[in-house]
């Protein structure tokens, strides 16, 4: 099972993250522009390249994209200095606006158009996971504290993401069904976060392990939580899914540095040792997204030492399980 690399290069600097993927193989991320003066969303269709014109990628990867070809992040509102949420179709944005106060990004979009992200949702600085639907956007609340983030939605319009629980003295993974939340729980610590739903409803994600000994890659399937491991190390966060189960993110060595994963069942695989002659030179930090063909999405080190985006496609399928998997 071999994967080959494309570079997707940049918007004429030196750095490109990819950040997600969809069934045709488009791919949304950011990029700095020449002389990395800015740093503007893009989107990939092959090798070519498209600047959405507007100042708006960042680190978190608050960039998603339908199979129409509908990208979600985030812009500054005309004649303001406010941030907020953006659809663009094409390169025509659509500025989302926001539940109430002056800040919104968007993260993802599904097939039906609707957005999930983040708004203020008064005049103060809190914000909460929203939905925007038909244009309106709704406040998705919390689990009983001040603050939530959604990070993830599939076409049936579920959210996913995290919450702060009653007192604050919690961040949970949640998953909200309508503007119903749900508290996925952890492993073993007080903290946990939910970053990608499936169509099938399964949910990946990390959780903080007890006593702060590192986190670990999770998956929430039919509510039940399991823990993905690592590459060896303290760390690893599962980042996307498909319909298959097919789960990527990073994950640790003994050494403490952090390569790309695919998870194969609960079978974990280092992405580095999967490539074929044209990665050579490569070493791939993190994967953010995988699409129903087993295309993964991220970024890593070009063989210049320069952040670029990357798109791996495997060169025969991938299998489903694995001896060991689930």
């Amino acid at each position: 099972m071999t994967f080959s690399l494309t570079d997707l290069g940049t918007l004429g600097g030196s750095q490109s993250y990819g950040c997600a993927i969809n069934e045709g193989g488009q791919v949304a991320g950011y990029s700095t522009t020449a002389n990395d003066a800015e740093v503007h969303t893009a989107t990939w269709t092959g090798k070519v390249v498209a600047d959405l014109g507007a100042e708006g990628g960042a680190s978190g990867c608050p960039q998603g994209i339908n199979d129409a070809g509908q990208v979600a992040g985030f812009s500054p509102a005309a004649a303001t200095s406010d941030i907020h949420a953006t659809l663009w179709t094409g390169t025509t944005p659509t500025d989302l606006g926001t539940v109430a106060g002056d800040h919104s990004i968007a993260i993802g979009v599904n097939a039906k158009g609707q957005v999930a992200g983040n708004s203020t949702f008064s005049e103060t600085s809190l914000e909460h996971a929203a939905l925007w639907s038909g244009g309106i956007a709704k406040d998705l609340g919390t689990l009983g504290g001040d603050s939530s983030s959604a990070m993830g939605l599939n076409d049936s319009g579920w959210v996913v993401g995290y919450s702060e629980t009653s007192g604050n003295s919690k961040t949970h993974a949640v998953l909200w069904k309508g503007t119903q939340p749900t508290d996925l729980g952890a492993l073993s610590g007080n903290y946990s976060y939910a970053m990608a739903i499936n169509n099938l409803g399964m949910v990946v994600g990390y959780c903080v392990l007890a006593s702060q000994a590192g986190t670990h890659a999770t998956v929430w399937a039919d509510m039940k939580i399991s823990d993905l491991g690592t590459l060896g190390g303290q760390f690893s966060m599962a980042l996307g899914i498909n319909d298959a189960g097919l789960v990527v993110g990073n994950a640790a060595l003994k050494n403490t540095s952090t390569h790309a994963a695919l998870w194969i069942g609960k079978h974990i695989y280092d992405l580095n040792e999967m490539l074929d002659g044209s990665g050579r030179g490569w070493t791939l930090q993190e994967a953010r997204d995988i699409n129903g063909a087993g295309q993964i999405v991220g970024w890593g080190d070009n063989p210049s030492g320069q952040k670029h985006a990357f798109l791996l496609t495997p060169t025969k399928p991938i299998p489903l399980t694995t001896e060991g998997g689930q």
